[in-house]
């Protein structure tokens, strides 16, 4: 007879007469220690990464119960004792295995139990792992990549997620670049530094050179988004709020009645908001349902609500097809990243920004058909995007100055994705900018192709206006966290939380108190 870890408990149950809390099936999550208690609740096994839940070992007296968070669960507590014949390679009694052997941790325990996560069968029994990835008995999350070990399995958030690996959230962005200003959460507040003509920093007055705080949002910010000319942050409880140019609506607010406010608005009607997405002259928000809200300017469907009018507060877009887990905006356009790894977009579609094959708008989302694969990140600005599919970046849309990775002698334009290539090892991160776009790989290199008017791909303009093959920024540290890119320049945070800058800084944009351009790398003020 063939018996399964899944049914043991079943079994042993009904030929012993104990409760369902003495042996509990092998979806509890446990990591039985020495002489443990039934059924508990174990710990991550020691070593574990962060972002990866791995399934643990059972300790001495365990009776193969898998540890961990995310692991398979195995029966709790202490092993019954041994039958009489338990090791004669004969299925006797209450025996549901017996491979001939006293040890445990090969499918069979010395009690002669079947372990979680095992199959055995014949006498004596031979025990053959159960693949949980394969057969879909895991706990994994769907944005979690899932390893069969012996007797269990792993599971490890795709690139771009955090968490324990049985939930995997997308991690929020903390750093946000609009056309010449830039922003940051630092401790939880809200601070910009570049641009202020329309207040898009958050105080009063003209242009910063350095960081400064925005005025009114205190310390609960979670993540902040900067558009052309204003800007927006999520606040700790899933509310939103904007400042800046109005021209549109994108504050949240009737142009006619504000045209633009340094002190930001809250976006009325918008709640449990888990993302923001901010665009040239609109914005979008991410909730904790999956689905998407969007305000603002609305000529081309960036809004995505089936209208071609502007709102100045937040409207559903129609029906995405799946849950949206990451949101982008462009200059009149707006993409999702859904999960299961599909793209939906919507809006322009001029430059083919909306990925489905043609070049016709679009005020309802449409599926990027020609990603290759099945996307863990995105990244959009201007009137192009980038996914990243299998560790390559895979980009459509304008390509001026080949800010795609190709040619654009001989692609001027795409509504396919096209891999860029010479990055120099398999990437984990990628930005795009209105002309440029930059890439971080494994080996810890940064690598920016597209516009280099201003020394935003780290090279030297008067020696390089352009390039579509990938140049690596020389000078930057190998920890880098986060990318951004902006108008024409970009920022990264680093892991001990400072922040260096490249690119066009005639407005301050790079925090470095001056207003030179820098295609070297330069460090923010004041962060930390």
């Amino acid at each position: 007879m063939r018996v399964t870890g899944a049914v043991f408990a079943v079994l042993l149950m009904a030929s012993c007469g104990r409760s369902e809390r003495e042996f509990p099936t092998a979806s509890a999550a446990g990591s039985a220690s020495e002489g443990g208690s039934d059924g508990a609740s174990g710990a991550p096994s020691e070593g574990g990464d962060a972002g990866t839940s791995s399934a643990g070992s059972p300790a001495s007296g365990g009776s193969g119960a898998a540890g961990g968070v995310g692991g398979a669960g195995g029966v709790g507590g202490k092993t019954s004792p041994p039958s009489e014949g338990c090791g004669d390679g004969q299925v006797t009694g209450a025996e549901t295995c017996d491979d001939g052997n006293p040890a445990s941790g090969d499918g069979c325990s010395e009690a002669c139990e079947l372990e979680s996560g095992w199959e055995c069968d014949g006498e004596p029994s031979a025990c053959t792992d159960s693949d949980e990835c394969a057969l879909h008995t895991n706990d994994c999350s769907p944005s979690a990549t899932c390893t069969n070990t012996k007797g269990s399995f792993t599971c490890a958030c795709h690139e771009g997620f955090v968490g324990d690996g049985k939930t995997c959230d997308l991690r929020v962005p903390s750093l946000s670049l609009g056309g010449n200003h830039s922003c940051a959460v630092v401790g939880g507040a809200a601070v910009c530094w570049g641009a202020n003509d329309y207040g898009q920093l958050g105080v009063n007055g003209g242009d910063r050179y350095s960081p400064v705080s925005v005025f009114g949002l205190g310390a609960d910010v979670l993540q902040v988004g900067s558009g052309s000319l204003h800007s927006c942050a999520l606040i700790r409880g899933g509310t939103v709020q904007c400042w800046g140019d109005n021209s549109a609506g994108q504050l949240g607010s009737d142009p006619k009645k504000l045209t633009e406010s340094s002190d930001p608005v809250v976006v009325a009607g918008l709640t449990g908001v888990t993302q923001l997405a901010t665009g040239q002259f609109h914005n979008c928000a991410l909730l904790a349902s999956g689905q998407v809200s969007c305000w603002g300017r609305n000529e081309f469907g960036e809004l995505g609500n089936a209208a071609a009018t502007p709102s100045f507060s937040p409207v559903p877009t129609a029906a995405l097809g799946a849950k949206a887990e990451q949101l982008v905006a462009g200059a009149y356009h707006s993409c999702a990243l859904l999960e299961g790894g599909d793209v939906s977009c919507w809006g322009q579609n001029f430059y083919g920004q909306l990925g489905e094959g043609t070049f016709e708008d679009s005020a309802v989302p449409v599926v990027a058909k020609t990603l290759g694969g099945k996307a863990s990140q995105l990244a959009g600005a201007g009137y192009s995007n980038c996914a990243l599919v299998d560790k390559t970046p895979r980009c459509w849309g304008d390509n001026e100055n080949g800010r795609l990775g190709r040619d654009p002698a001989t692609l001027p334009k795409t509504s396919t994705a096209v891999a860029v290539d010479a990055l120099g090892a398999a990437v984990t991160q990628v930005s795009v900018g209105w002309g440029f776009a930059c890439a971080a790989n494994e080996a810890g290199e940064y690598r920016c192709w597209g516009s280099n008017s201003s020394g935003q791909l780290g090279a030297d303009p008067n020696k390089v206006a352009a390039s579509f093959v990938p140049i690596q920024v020389s000078n930057l540290p190998k920890d880098v966290v986060e990318l951004a890119s902006g108008g024409s320049h970009s920022c990264a945070l680093l892991s001990n939380g400072s922040l260096k800058c490249w690119g066009d800084n005639h407005q301050g944009q790079l925090g470095n108190n001056k207003t030179l351009d820098s295609y070297k790398v330069v460090s923010v003020i004041g962060i930390p």
